[in-house]
């Protein structure tokens, strides 16, 4: 069976369109971006009442996301292809009836295979800020695609007020989201340098790590009276001097366990507050020995709030371990004890008696062999 060309009039334009019948419609549109998708709608729709001269229009239930479509639509996209893709960019949008909303369902491919769940969290906030609502992700791990690696299928509600360029461009985005090894987000510099950006959106979907640690609440708004939110503050810090990497504490980000991993889930911006840059620096200078380097404390407004972070860069091995003033035993807090902790993957885990040890008598063994050469070349 051929496919046929059909004439359809979309606002200003008559666009010819291919199909196997005038349902199911496919369209090069590189030239065509900047119609909006609501005139392709309307064109669409009144070229089907035309054809069914005066009957009701043809309506069928899509069983996975209960959209009623009238007439489905594949835009093609040359323009919108990214270096790791072989094929033109793809965009399908099912139309229902006129008042009713739209889905479209975007193409995008991973380098390997994630659970539903974490690719939403990856894309749902590019989503919104797109005006669009999420509604289903399906991988097809068997199906056939022109270069190796098989595609998710990510469907959203369309916007009908978007142009097509702002369709591709919302997937360029999904697929650079999608598709980027997460290592090259994990790098502290680059993470501290997209916040300073204000892309903080970026957050979503990325998972805590050994240089990498998120918290939804600011501390001093944990029992404002409690020396134990002081403690905290200290102790998270205190982790990150003391790994190999440094890493970055981001206050005002939700997360949720998603397979094995803390999640970026939400960005929940806590209240703004003018002296708290001033007073975290202080109750770090207090409590840690000797002082961390070098450490950045910054803010990045977002709506009413603001998204604190704190940078550790990583610390001269012979000033390590940081030590914490202070402790807490059964519950309670003791100014008298002294913590040394470290960050291992997205857990904190105490530095044991063998290790402090180990790093004593490495200390000793230095100073032995300085005292000896001053000995043999008195200055």
């Amino acid at each position: 069976m051929a496919r046929s060309e059909y004439q359809i009039e979309v606002g200003l334009n008559t666009v010819t369109m291919a199909g196997w019948d005038e349902r199911e419609l496919e369209l090069d549109v590189d030239d065509l971006l900047h119609i909006k998708l609501a005139d392709f709608k309307e064109g669409i729709l009144s070229f089907l009442e035309r054809c069914a001269d005066g009957a009701a229009l043809k309506v069928n239930v899509d069983k996975t996301t209960g959209q009623q479509v009238v007439a489905s639509l594949t835009f093609w996209c040359q323009r919108g292809v990214l270096p790791w893709e072989h094929a033109p960019a793809l965009v399908i949008v099912d139309f229902s009836d006129r008042g009713q909303p739209d889905a479209l369902s975007i193409q995008v491919t991973c380098p390997h295979k994630i659970s539903e769940e974490r690719l939403v969290a990856t894309v749902e906030s590019t989503l919104r800020g797109h005006s669009s609502q999420f509604i289903h992700a399906e991988y097809y791990s068997s199906a056939p695609t022109t270069n190796s690696l098989p595609p998710w299928v990510i469907t959203c509600l369309a916007n009908s007020d978007h142009s097509l360029r702002e369709i591709f461009q919302m997937r360029q985005e999904l697929a650079h989201l999608a598709f980027f090894p997460r290592v090259n987000h994990y790098e502290p510099r680059l993470i501290i340098e997209m916040l300073r950006a204000g892309i903080v959106d970026n957050l979503i979907g990325m998972t805590e790590s050994d240089c990498l640690e998120f918290k939804s609440c600011a501390y001093d708004m944990k029992e404002p009276a409690n020396e134990r939110w002081k403690h905290e503050l200290a102790q998270d810090v205190a982790r990150f001097a003391n790994s190999e990497r440094g890493g970055v504490l981001v206050i005002g980000v939700s997360t949720k366990r998603i397979d094995g991993d803390d999640t970026a889930l939400k960005i929940s911006p806590i209240p703004r507050k003018a002296t708290r840059i001033q007073s975290y620096r202080q109750i770090l200078d207090s409590r840690i020995h000797p002082p961390i380097s070098s450490i950045e404390i910054e803010s990045v407004p977002v709506n009413a709030g603001e998204v604190l972070f704190l940078f550790i860069p990583p610390q001269q091995e012979f000033n390590k371990p940081y030590l914490v003033q202070g402790g807490v035993i059964e519950g309670k807090y003791d100014a008298g004890l002294i913590s040394i902790v470290r960050r291992r993957g997205e857990a904190s885990i105490p530095v044991t008696a063998r290790e402090i040890h180990t790093m004593l008598a490495t200390g000793r063994a230095v100073l032995r062999g300085q005292a000896a050469i001053e000995q043999r070349h008195p200055s």
